[in-house]
């Protein structure tokens, strides 16, 4: 029988006492005909048991670092590191198969649009199901009985339907709140969230971030939410990096990020619109090569 992990269990116990995943020197480089381009530049980090937020511009090498993490960069992406330790394991020259043992089963990934994520063709009971056979292989009725419970848990008001149902008849919402039933089924003790409510409204949006956060502190689980949006970030995660240009140029608590003195960052939140000092034009961020530096 599988077991789908309600609400109220928590993440696995054999964990070491240290970082979930510790980072030191991490670097992609995507080798074009015109040469090297540096998407991530020797970033430093640790995740504990923590939601970590990772803020910045498009293009400022958020999403490629957390590919790094999951041995996803495929070619002509290289990756490289110092330290690249998931659970107290080197991974610097993992081989696919122990990339698969961790992928999806330790750390989960949430992309930001369902429509390019699931299957178009298949229901959602039938891609449900590929993911419950990797834990346990067994009866149909089994895995559909899990997978129901797991559509229940990120609070889908009509699970039979949605799991009969194909990706292009579920809302934008719906179809967030399955790829994390489904990435829940592996049940992973580490959570990335890529911008997992950019292609959503606001009132879905929030109610996908606090379903996230439910989930968190009832499974124990570890978060790492990818965003430009630094209100967001500040008001849902413990810790934040910002990047920009592949490197992390400031670590501080959500707490303290309306403090930061680094410019960059307080060009990032002069340059959010405020309902409380409207203003007739918003500022526009300048740049300085010392960053790079």
């Amino acid at each position: 029988m599988v077991n789908s992990r309600g609400g109220g269990e928590t993440a696995r116990t054999d964990l070491p006492s240290g970082p979930l995943i510790s980072v030191r020197g991490l670097s992609v480089d995507f080798m074009l005909r015109q040469g090297p381009v540096a998407a991530v530049r020797g970033i430093d980090f640790d995740l504990g048991r923590e939601k970590l937020g990772i803020v910045g511009e498009s293009g400022s090498g958020k999403s490629v670092a957390c590919r790094a993490l999951l041995g996803l960069v495929a070619a002509p992406g290289r990756v490289r590191a110092q330290r690249l330790e998931l659970f107290g394991q080197d991974f610097r020259a993992a081989e696919a198969q122990r990339w698969r043992q961790i992928r999806g089963v330790k750390i989960g990934l949430v992309m930001q649009d369902p429509r390019y994520s699931l299957n178009p063709v298949q229901t959602v009971g039938v891609q449900m199901s590929e993911a419950l056979m990797r834990i346990e292989p067994t009866h149909p009725a089994a895995l559909r009985e899990a997978g129901l419970a797991l559509l229940e848990a990120v609070k889908l008001r009509d699970p039979q339907r949605v799991w009969d149902a194909r990706p292009h008849e579920l809302s934008g919402g719906m179809g967030q709140r399955v790829m994390i039933a489904m990435m829940l089924a592996m049940r992973p003790d580490v959570l990335i969230a890529d911008e997992p409510t950019s292609a959503l409204d606001v009132t879905v949006a929030g109610e996908i971030l606090d379903l996230l956060d439910d989930l968190v502190r009832a499974r124990g689980m570890s978060l790492i939410l990818i965003s430009h949006d630094l209100r967001l970030v500040q008001g849902f995660c413990d810790r934040v990096l910002v990047m920009y240009a592949g490197r992390i140029l400031e670590t501080c608590s959500a707490d303290s990020l309306e403090r930061s003195a680094h410019p960059y960052t307080r060009g990032l939140l002069d340059c959010v619109p405020s309902l409380d000092r409207p203003r007739p034009m918003l500022p526009t961020l300048q740049r300085e090569d010392s960053w790079l530096a």
